[in-house]
């Protein structure tokens, strides 16, 4: 009975050491596997934004400087959109946004939208370039919303309405825009009154004073 007692603790060191040994060889795939998919990630990086430079002419930038700093990358991104004219700027959000570091991507995309809502002026001619990029955008949460802030913006400028009701719904970001650049006094005088945040209501009512 001692000599089957001492087998049975042997057999289970072995099992633990095979669990071990397991449990390394499998964190070591997962090491292997993230370094792969890492350096897959730097290799498209780096040629999304060799091409990038070639098409739009800052051709003077350094590569793998941008690689190693998105912070730079960031300001390259926001210069590369606004020398690429249509469609080239459609393709080169889709690169943008495929970025590894995914909330300076969006950023550089939210700046991108940002400058085409001021050149489409009116409400239709914003929703309809949104409608030509919404397959590209439409996964982005927070550029999705932007995109529908720039329209309920330009629709609210165009119409001059504004109910209160409608305010729990829009950002901060929309409704400090309204009460800063709205001209109509309906607009202005909802968010004097309902506006979520003190800044924004002592805004509207500041132009709302100049308005009238």
């Amino acid at each position: 009975m001692k000599a089957i007692g001492r087998r049975s603790g042997a057999d289970s060191e072995a099992g633990e050491s095979r669990r071990s040994t397991s449990t390394r060889n499998t964190q070591g795939y997962t090491g292997i596997h993230a370094m792969v998919s890492k350096a897959s990630e730097a290799v498209t990086l780096s040629e999304d934004l060799r091409r990038i430079s070639e098409d739009t002419g800052l051709a003077d930038q350094d590569v793998d400087s941008l690689v190693s700093d998105e912070h730079v990358r960031y300001e390259f991104y926001v210069k590369a959109f606004a020398l690429a004219p249509p469609p080239d700027d459609r393709s080169l959000l889709r690169v943008v946004l495929r970025d590894p570091d995914h909330p300076m991507g969006e950023a550089a995309a939210v700046e991108f939208v940002g400058r085409q809502a001021q050149q489409h002026t009116s409400y239709q001619a914003f929703v309809s370039w949104a409608a030509g990029v919404s397959d590209i955008t439409r996964s982005r949460v927070f550029l999705s919303r932007r995109i529908q802030e720039w329209s309920n913006f330009k629709q609210i400028m165009e119409t001059g309405h504004l109910s209160s009701d409608s305010l729990n719904q829009f950002s901060d970001w929309l409704q400090r825009k309204l009460s800063e650049e709205a001209d109509s006094p309906e607009v202005l005088a909802t968010l004097a009154e309902f506006g979520r945040t003190k800044r924004i209501r002592n805004a509207a009512k500041q132009h709302l004073t100049t308005e009238t």
